[in-house]
């Protein structure tokens, strides 16, 4: 499901959603300790959308990250991003 956000809405536009969403589900479970149920939601979807994290990262390297403003500053700086 997590992949599937991604894949429709775009990553960016999810992953503070999905942190959040997780961030709720740990509240919930802490709070309702003997609820095996809830911390079943819990690991799977902190293991999602970690997994997803990761993946975003490792396919992004620094040089995709830099956007044309980045380069121009860069640029104006005097730093060579080649």
């Amino acid at each position: 499901m997590v992949g599937g956000l991604i894949a429709k809405r775009g990553y960016y536009s999810v992953i503070d959603e999905l942190v959040a969403a997780v961030y709720n589900l740990g509240e919930k479970s802490l709070a309702d300790p003997d609820n095996s149920e809830k911390m079943r939601d819990f690991d799977m979807w902190a293991y999602a959308v970690r997994a997803a994290i990761v993946k975003h990262d490792g396919e992004n390297t620094f040089e995709n990250r830099l956007t044309d403003w980045d380069r121009l500053l860069a640029r104006r700086m005097g730093i060579r991003l080649d």
